[in-house]
């Protein structure tokens, strides 16, 4: 499988991909992909966006609404 892939990027620069793709049989991709990397990478993913909103969300909340409402300014 992994030739496969590497012979269309290599000789037409990806444009071929489409047609020997549909030569892969999907069950094969399936039980050839790297699953544990792929979640590891998701859950890293969705771990940073939730420390985002943690962080963000604990900044605003410092705030007085109506005064910052009032003066138009947020440090």
């Amino acid at each position: 499988m992994q030739g496969a892939v590497t012979d269309c990027i290599v000789s037409d620069g990806g444009s071929g991909c489409h047609d020997k793709g549909q030569l892969l049989d999907p069950m094969e991709l399936i039980r050839e992909a790297p699953a544990g990397p792929i979640a590891i990478f998701v859950l890293v993913v969705f771990g940073f966006i939730a420390l985002a909103y943690f962080i963000g969300g604990k900044r605003v909340l410092k705030f007085n609404l109506s005064e910052t409402l009032r003066e138009d300014t947020m440090l």
